[in-house]
């Protein structure tokens, strides 16, 4: 019976040896995999944080003027495409403001007046317009929310200043648009036998609504030629900021080219 008793003191030791054994184990496993985990998630916010910063000096390296708030300084994009200009980080304040678009039409007898429109496309995430409702033109002036007006279409383009106006309201955009670009398109340019190779003088401005301050005036140049489209100029959001970006590209095809391109189907 002694023996017995011995024998069966030693088996429960034993089991609970392996007992302990066996869950202390898991935990050491699982503590180490956690600090592996978040220290690989530390490192990728880490990485993030200088990606987001090299991409703003970058920015700032490009020689862009920036606005400043309290100098009221004009921003000039200058003569090269893809300039950026930073409306709000020195002007918190801005919220209103009026884009001109203009132009002048060269000695050319075409047979038929020059009839050029303006319009905005407004853009997600993906560069598209979510519906046909972010187009705004002769036939659809004004967004539901308000934030982009056409003030109208301009048939003759005769007369000085702005041709045509588009105003932007930056407190009501919607959060699904990141990106508004301006643009500006020949009527009926094939069938008149028109393109930007007879327009000259092309610009887009932003003037400040609440002091009717120009914050920027960018010259388009002369260096279109069978183009009946062009994408002038572009708002979009960074990093909590609005900024404007020249672009001055062409395009064939008019009006449903640029449709096609930002995601708009033409019957």
């Amino acid at each position: 019976m002694r023996k017995k008793a011995i024998s069966m003191i030693l088996a429960a030791a034993l089991g609970s040896a392996l007992l302990a054994g066996c869950s202390s184990t898991p935990k050491e496993t699982t503590a180490a995999a956690t600090e592996a985990a978040t220290t690989a998630e530390e490192k990728k916010e880490e990485s993030k944080a200088e990606e987001t910063k090299a991409e703003e000096k970058k920015e700032e390296a490009a020689g862009n003027d920036m606005l400043s708030g309290e100098t009221g300084d004009i921003a000039k994009p200058g003569d090269g495409k893809g300039q950026k200009v930073v409306l709000t980080k020195g002007n918190p304040g801005l919220k209103s403001i009026m884009v001109g678009l203009g132009w002048d039409v060269n000695a050319f007898d075409t047979g038929a007046d020059f009839d050029l429109d303006a319009a905005a496309f407004m853009l997600g995430a993906n560069g598209k317009c979510p519906t046909e409702k972010e187009f705004i033109f002769y036939g659809n002036l004004k967004h539901a929310s308000e934030s982009v007006i056409h003030m109208g279409d301009n048939l003759t383009g005769e007369g000085e200043g702005d041709d045509e106006q588009i105003m932007i309201d930056l407190s009501k955009v919607p959060a699904n648009i990141e990106r508004i670009a301006f643009t500006v398109t020949i009527y009926d340019a094939e069938a008149r036998r028109q393109n930007f190779g007879q327009v000259s003088n092309s610009y887009i401005r932003l003037v400040d609504e609440s002091n009717e301050m120009e914050l920027i005036h960018y010259d388009l140049g002369e260096d279109f030629s069978i183009e009946t489209a062009v994408v002038v100029g572009e708002l979009y959001r960074h990093n909590g900021e609005w900024k404007f970006n020249a672009i001055g590209s062409g395009f064939q095809g008019g009006l449903a080219a640029l449709c096609g391109h930002y995601g708009i189907e033409v019957a």
